[in-house]
């Protein structure tokens, strides 16, 4: 199974290629909060050139549209496979009636304030588990109780945190492809190069689709406690939850 990713061409999207998954929803779809909070603004890139050394991409309102080749942009995953079952064994029927497909993780949506707050609060003091993973080789991520987050520095130095979860992908049997459900992820510059000939392996986005991207969405493993020190570790999320709620508090019933 080639375990390349790739981006659509504008044909597969709006031309007479154009498979059979777009025909059924369409090209516009949403942006995970974690490319968002990166610098997706809506919209996603294709592979394809667009003459004069652009390149084509897809609108936040589904529509055609042209960007410099090394423009920042959202990128949608794509994968070739023609054997899901050979992927993953998290298997279900869409509602557009094509499967869908669990396979890999990465940081996806915001963890509510008072979580955020939380983990802030308590970052560094051993609290929170480190997995030994970082995404794009710079936002680490932890465990708590279970789920994975991580921690990443935005725009003004600001700190967020993302639940780690499974990506969904859908899948097109005809087309032996595998696209993701969403924008997942963000790429400063399409190309180093100002004009792009239509070589996608050249590109930014290639080398981070295939890079660390690729290495990203495999699922960290944490070693597991010994009793001693799980024992331990719950006692200081005990102590420190009872920091975060003195009075043991339930919020929704409170008036």
């Amino acid at each position: 199974m080639n375990t390349n990713f790739r981006l659509l061409t504008v044909e597969q999207v709006f031309g007479e290629q154009k498979i059979d998954l777009i025909k059924a929803i369409g090209p516009k779809c949403g942006q995970t909060q974690f490319a968002k909070a990166l610098g997706v603004e809506g919209g996603w890139l294709l592979s394809s050139p667009a003459g004069h050394g652009d390149v084509c991409f897809v609108s936040d309102d589904g529509e055609r549209g042209v960007a410099y080749a090394n423009a920042g942009g959202g990128l949608r995953p794509a994968l070739e496979c023609d054997d899901i079952s050979r992927l993953s064994e998290s298997i279900s029927k869409d509602i557009s009636g094509f499967l869908q497909v669990e396979y890999g993780e990465y940081p996806q949506s915001r963890a509510d304030k008072s979580l955020a707050r939380f983990f802030e609060d308590e970052y560094g003091t051993g609290l929170l588990r480190k997995t030994g993973k970082k995404y794009m080789e710079l936002f680490e991520e932890f465990e708590y109780k279970g789920r994975k987050y991580a921690r990443a520095k935005m725009t003004g130095g600001r700190a967020g945190w993302f639940e780690v979860k499974p990506l969904k992908w859908l899948y097109d049997e005809k087309a032996g492809l595998l696209l993701c459900r969403e924008i997942t992820a963000f790429v400063r510059e399409f190309c180093l190069d100002s004009f792009y000939d239509g070589d996608f392996s050249k590109t930014e986005a290639c080398k981070f689709l295939n890079g660390s991207f690729a290495k990203d969405i495999i699922p960290s493993v944490l070693r597991e406690m010994t009793a001693e020190e799980q024992a331990a570790y719950d006692e200081r999320i005990k102590r420190a939850e009872a920091r975060r709620n003195p009075y043991e508090l339930t919020f929704g019933k409170v008036s």
